[in-house]
């Protein structure tokens, strides 16, 4: 106060004019936050705007000399926050009060809005809490310019601390999502990442604005930070709740003893509404804040005037938030003014905000006398000249210089570092150059554990198979795994893994034979029955697939179901059996349909059940009546490898009837004559030409005959010739035959007797062996082709082709077999009428025919008794039926009429003619001696009667003859 004084005597002295220049500014302010009464900042920079005023007005610091010196008036209008208020306030300042500047509007949020109308009223505006980056836009904000710092300058300068001088290469950020900590945030990370491009940062976004019951939220945000085991944090939020659940004890690794953390000077807005016991938590948190320049006596001579203010220095609003001394904050808004005791406290000085508001009020007072004292006047200082003079004004406020850049940023030349020590005051321990970089170390700080020691950015790595359970290294449990490297928690086996024990580095694949399908298992488990792991690592076993079992657990194949087993499903623990005593043809079948019958077993439908092959017949593998349905109607069956085509097949010398329902006329096999009339093969086969409707394939073919076994097709012209070449051969035979035998044996030669006797012998020895050959001969050679050439002696008429002129049936064919006899005797009678009616009348004809039919008679006797005998000689098919030998087209003794028609045809022959011819011959034979004695021409007559039976036995031998007959008879009985 002398000091103005002298300075208005000075004045005087010299003759100068003295007056005094009053400009207004209008202070546009968020003072109560809403009306609330309880904010933490807004009150320190209301102050700081009231104390510079009051410093300026009472001379209180040195002024420079001028002769009109200028006086602001501050008019305060508290905006409570809200951005429409502080656009109304700035209007009515610029607009109608005709305000030099606007103060304001304290908060980023709110200097924006009133920035852009000033550049359209072209008003100038003057901040002192607005930080925002936005705000450094002299384009979209031409007229504003402000003494807080920004926040991209205490970014940067945060970001060289982290990476130049602390070496951080990772780094958590947890950041408000608000403008201020989106923008600070994004610079942040910017400048990090110029700094150190490989650097490991990792943001957390918490939320808008932290408030309480928000803590839930919050925890869960810190929570995710804790696998990554960093040690170096960066926070970023200006509410206490914040800090508040950061201190629980959960979050030891972020607020400990071997954690460091940082953040800008203005998280000390919500650390410092913590109690002494919470804001301990944090001793050794470093935060970066703009440097303050010595003042050096000014500080006390604004001390001094801070102390000898009272409540009625300030003007409403201001007034209304000053807090009352020791309330808490929860009850200032029912606390008034109480006392002066709130002066006595010189921290208030030291406040951010409060000294940011100062240095505007300062600067304001400042360039305004500048213009003033260049001749500029009152009411034209404002709007671009007031900007321009606040641009390039130079001051020195409660913080050291202020100079402000072209853009309206202020400057920052000076970075200061200070710590929270344990009794929760920061504490400077360096200063860092903006320009240089340079860090001056004032002293060491004290971290979170008590050392000097700062603790590097990350754990350092435990040993394989540990990991980091807080701050100390512990085994990895059984079913997790640690591999070498830092991790706060060991990670789980995967599935088809598992670890046993602890300390595993690594997890062991399940062997084959087992899996497992969940995370963190200390051991596998065997595959159930059923299913495998064929491999190792499995996290389930695979089913069984068709055709495959397993019956016991934990294996790592399966097997293939057994020949007569199948299995159409997967998972299977043991395979189906074949139904119907059926087998497989392939292991590891995986159809019921794959099942066929066994070799010598045959079926008749896929479900029915396999049957013994029959007799004469061979049933390869699979074989099935459908296959042979198929081939004989053209219908092909898909053949697949596990089911083959085959059918019961017939063996050589056996055949069944061809017939299209094979499933009923299967079972009855006939046995053949010989393998030339039955080849074997596809059921219902016969030889070449032969009828394979008749049983046995006995028959030829309607238009063919049977030759020596063969059948041969007929022809018209050559069957003509046989026939009637074969009828007159045999009259012919016949006449000589009665010539022959009749004439007078005295007046033949020994030579002619001897020729007729062993002519007789020869045809009696070519029936013997016709017989043998009918009977029993078969198929020996070459026996057998001998008799089959002299067959015709056993009135075989096939021999003559006579069935292809005269259709007939066996019954037919044996019928004429045994007429052959009766016509023979037939045409002896005519042959001897004819002689004795044109030839020799004296002859006794019924001497010569008797005489020339026995010689026939006798000659014929075996193949007219083997004839008869002939339906009673058969042979047996497999099944128990039998049929004829010489007819095998006929059953013996079955229903079928035929055989019975020809058993009796047989049994008349046998009757009419080998009875009364062998009675005849004995009863000639009985009667000789007395026809030899008697010397009578009725005896003589007798004796060339029965000249056939006599003629080549001697006289004494004469009963040679019947025994012989005997003997012939003998052999056609023998069975």
């Amino acid at each position: 106060m002398c000091r103005e004084w002298l300075y208005l005597l000075l004045a005087m002295a010299l003759c100068l004019p003295f007056q005094a220049a009053t400009i207004s500014a209008k202070v546009c302010g968020g003072f109560t936050d809403g009306g609330l009464s309880v904010d933490d900042c807004c009150y320190n920079e209301a102050f700081g705007l009231q104390v510079a005023k009051l410093a300026w007005d009472r001379g209180i610091l040195p002024l420079p000399p001028s002769s009109n010196r200028v006086s602001v008036d501050l008019d305060f209008v508290d905006t409570e926050g809200n951005p429409g208020l502080a656009i109304s306030c700035a209007y009515s300042g610029w607009y109608q009060d005709g305000a030099a500047l606007v103060l304001g509007g304290g908060w980023s949020s709110l200097t924006k809005p009133m920035a852009q109308l000033g550049g359209s009223l072209a008003g100038s505006q003057l901040d002192w809490g607005g930080t925002s980056d936005h705000l450094s836009d002299d384009q979209a904000y031409p007229l504003l310019a402000r003494t807080a710092v920004p926040d991209a300058a205490l970014a940067i300068g945060l970001a060289q601390v982290l990476t130049v001088q602390y070496n951080s290469s990772r780094l958590v950020v947890f950041h408000e999502t608000g403008d201020w900590g989106r923008a600070f945030t994004l610079k942040l990370s910017e400048e990090l990442y110029r700094l150190r491009p490989d650097i490991d940062l990792h943001l957390v976004p918490l939320t808008v604005d932290p408030t309480h019951g928000d803590e839930d939220l919050l925890r869960s945000k810190f929570r995710k930070v804790e696998s990554l085991m960093y040690r170096h944090f960066v926070v970023l939020s200006l509410r206490a709740v914040t800090f508040e659940v950061l201190a629980e004890p959960e979050f030891s690794y972020i607020v400990g003893k071997h954690s460091l953390l940082f953040g800008p000077s203005d998280i000390d807005l919500g650390l410092k509404q913590l109690d002494g016991e919470l804001r301990s938590k944090f001793k050794g948190m470093q935060i970066l804040k703009a440097g303050s320049e010595s003042i050096g006596s000014n500080r006390t001579l604004l001390r001094n005037l801070w102390k000898n203010l009272t409540a009625s220095d300030f003007p409403d609003p201001v007034r209304s938030v000053i807090p009352c001394t020791g309330a808490p904050q929860s009850a200032k808004s029912d606390c008034w003014w109480g006392g002066t005791s709130m002066f006595d406290d010189e921290s208030m000085l030291d406040e951010t905000y409060f000294a940011w508001g100062f240095d505007a009020v300062w600067l304001l007072h400042l360039a305004a006398q500048r213009l003033a004292d260049s001749g500029v006047a009152e009411h034209d200082i404002k709007g671009e000249l007031l900007q321009k003079a606040l641009l390039t004004t130079e001051a020195h406020g409660l913080t050291g210089r202020i100079l402000l850049g072209s853009n309206g940023d202020r400057l920052i030349s000076l970075y200061e570092l200070v710590y929270l020590d344990r009794d929760g005051n920061w504490q400077l321990f360096a200063q860092l150059d903006a320009a240089s970089g340079a860090l001056t170390m004032n002293s060491m700080p004290i971290y979170a554990d008590g050392s000097n020691s700062r603790p590097q950015d990350s754990f350092p790595s435990c040993e394989a198979g540990w990991f980091r359970d807080g701050v100390t290294c512990t085994p990895a449990p059984a079913g997790y795994y640690v591999p070498a490297g830092v991790f706060s928690a060991p990670l789980p086996c995967p599935s088809g893994t598992h670890s046993a024990g602890s300390g595993n580095t690594f997890c062991l694949g399940c062997s084959p034979g087992k899996y497992q399908s969940l995370q963190s298992q200390s051991a596998c488990i065997n595959c159930n029955a059923g299913s495998f792991a064929a491999e190792s690592g499995k996290q389930e076993c695979d089913a069984c697939p068709i055709g495959s079992y397993q019956a016991d657990q934990g294996r790592s194949s399966c097997d293939r179901c057994a020949l007569g087993t199948y299995m159409n499903g997967t998972g299977a623990e043991e395979c189906n059996t074949c139904h119907g005593g059926r087998t497989t043809l392939l292991l590891a079948s995986s159809s019921r349909s794959h099942c066929i019958c066994g070799r010598e077993t045959y079926s008749t439908h896929p479900e029915a059940d396999c049957l013994p092959c029959p007799a004469g017949m061979s049933c390869a593998l699979g074989s099935d009546l459908r296959h042979l349905a198929s081939e004989r109607t053209g219908d092909v069956l898909a053949i697949t490898p596990e089911i083959p085509l085959e059918f019961p097949r017939l063996l050589p010398g056996y055949m069944t009837l061809d017939s299209v329902r094979v499933t009923e006329e299967l079972e009855t096999v006939y046995k053949c004559i010989d393998t030339l009339q039955c080849p074997g093969g596809v059921p219902g086969t016969c030889g070449h030409l032969r009828d394979s409707t008749a049983v046995a394939c006995g028959q030829c073919l309607a238009d063919a005959y049977e030759v020596e076994g063969e059948c041969k097709k007929c022809d018209d012209a050559n069957s003509i010739a046989i026939i009637l070449v074969s009828v007159l051969a045999a009259v012919v035979g016949l006449a000589v035959m009665t010539f022959s035998v009749n004439r007078n044996i005295l007046q033949q030669q020994n030579s002619t007797i001897g020729i007729v006797i062993m002519a007789g012998l020869l045809f009696t020895g070519v029936q013997t062996l016709a017989v043998f050959g009918d009977i029993t001969l078969g198929k020996l050679e070459p026996l057998a082709s001998v008799v089959r050439v002299l067959a015709i002696f056993n009135f075989n008429l096939d021999l003559i082709a006579l069935s292809c002129r005269i259709p007939y049936d066996p019954v037919s064919q044996y019928l004429m077999r045994q007429l052959v006899a009766p016509c023979s005797a037939t045409v002896i009678l005519v042959i001897c009428a004819a002689k004795k009616a044109f030839a020799r009348q004296d002859i006794v004809f019924r001497v010569e025919y008797l005489n020339t039919l026995g010689t026939i008679l006798s000659i014929m006797f075996l193949s007219i008794t083997v004839s008869a005998l002939l339906p009673l000689v058969c042979y047996d098919h497999p099944d128990g039926q039998s049929s004829m030998q010489s007819s095998a087209s006929v059953l013996c003794f079955a229903s079928d009429s035929r055989h019975a028609s020809m058993v009796a045809i047989g049994m008349i022959s046998f009757a009419l003619l080998t009875v009364p011819f062998y009675a005849l011959a004995a009863w000639g034979a009985w009667n000789f001696p007395r026809f030899a004695s008697s010397g009578s021409t009725s005896s003589s007559r007798s004796l060339h009667m029965y000249r056939w039976l006599f003629l080549r036995f001697h006289p004494n031998v004469y009963f040679y003859g019947v025994i012989f007959l005997t003997r012939n008879l003998l052999l056609c009985l023998v069975p």
